[in-house]
């Protein structure tokens, strides 16, 4: 449990600067820098990577939300035919977790592919 929140931290950390400068897939590639360099189980990768992407997306977007008095939420919601802005936010706090889950888990499923037996 504390590698998981360790990796957390090395994949919140570098996931919220970059994230201003760079396109938004650089989030996997963090995740998956950091799942190949944790020495632990691809599912711990998974948990480590899906809970700090899941958890900056939940934050970024509930504070732009905030900020634009849900708005820009609910015209997005309305065009994807959504009930209403907070099933959207949780839909993009849910992707943006697999995105982050799944690149955690393929760094580390790399570094056992070519760790020695």
């Amino acid at each position: 449990m504390l590698q998981v929140l360790r990796n957390m931290l090395m994949i919140v950390l570098p996931t919220a600067i970059l994230q201003f400068m760079l396109p938004w897939w650089i989030v996997i590639l963090v995740a998956a820098l950091v799942g190949f360099w944790a020495n632990g189980s691809s599912a711990a990768a998974f948990a480590s990577g899906f809970l700090a992407i899941g958890t900056l997306w939940c934050v970024y977007a509930t504070f732009i939300d905030l900020q634009t008095g849900s708005i820009l939420t609910t015209k997005i919601a309305t065009l994807f035919n959504l009930p209403n802005g907070f099933l959207l936010l949780t839909l993009t706090s849910i992707i943006g977790g697999l995105m982050g889950g799944m690149g955690a888990m393929t760094g580390s499923l790399f570094r056992q592919l070519f760790a020695q037996n």
